[in-house]
Order: structure tokens, then sequence, then C-alpha cells
């Protein structure tokens, strides 16, 4: 065998990172399941990315101090670090609150790690749809593994 095959050892000794996207859907949640699992096999760092931005009818219609999207997402990542910790207490978790469009944020966040993990839903309008505007986008631009955990949750029609 020659040392080129070294190349591609993994080296479980170094800090794995999972980056996790979460909106405080039930779909982010079970994302966030599925990553703080995943942590635990590769002894991985879970980062929990909330992006937030002003909807466009915000910056002329709405006085931008009516929506607090800020404050919303230090909830929404705290919530989501208690969960984390229910399901692994020894978890290591850290968080991350910008501003911006999701979709740049979690590729940015994601671009010196391991994984990237979304939900396959978010918090969008159009419930029929498969696959959310965040989720769908980022299968076309992550430039990591990405994980696309589909809602378990089913409705009664």
């Amino acid at each position: 065998m020659t040392d080129e095959f070294n190349d591609y050892e993994i080296d479980f000794d170094s800090t794995a990172k999972i980056v996790v996207g979460v909106d405080g859907s039930d779909a982010a949640n079970q994302a966030l399941y599925w990553a703080v699992k995943e942590s635990r096999l590769r002894k991985a760092t879970v980062i929990v990315v909330h992006a937030w931005e002003y909807p466009a009818l915000a910056y002329g219609a709405y006085p931008n101090e009516a929506l607090d999207l800020e404050t919303g997402g230090k909830e929404i990542l705290a919530k989501a670090v208690a969960l984390g910790h229910s399901i692994d207490p020894d978890a290591l978790i850290s968080t991350v609150l910008k501003e911006g469009n999701p979709v740049v944020i979690l590729a940015h966040e994601a671009k010196d790690t391991d994984l990237l993990v979304v939900g396959s839903r978010g918090h969008g309008g159009f419930t029929s749809l498969v696959l959310g505007s965040v989720s769908s986008q980022l299968a076309h631009h992550a430039k990591v593994p990405l994980v696309i955990v589909h809602n378990r949750k089913t409705t009664a029609n």
C-alpha cells in the first residue's frame, strides 16, 4: 500500500463540527435532534445557527422596532440549546445569531465544518412543498455534505 491513502484517513481526535440551522419549527427541531445524535458518533461540536432578516415590507410599511427579530432569534437559540442538552446532556453546543439571508449565513457558517444539517421545511407559507426554500437552495449551494431531515410529523386531512 502506498502513502497516498493516508491522506484520506479520518482523524477522530480532531475537533469535528456540525452546523444545524434552526428557526423554531418542528422540522428544525428534528434536524437538531439528528445533529446532536450524530455529534455523539463523530465526537463533534454542534453549532446551532439562526439567521433572521426583516421582510421586504418591514422597511417601508412597518416600523422595524415592532419586529424584534433579533430577540426572537435569541429565544429560538436558547430553546434549541435546551433541547440539544435534553437529547444529550454532554453535547458541546455553541450558537450563532446573524442578520441576513439564511442560505448565505448557513453556507458561510458551514464552510469549514464537517456537515450541515437542516430541516426539510421551515416556517414558510407553502406547507404542501416537500422542501422549503432554504433547504432547497442549500442543496444546490452548500460546499460541505448536507443532511436534510424530513419532518416526521404528519397532519390529518
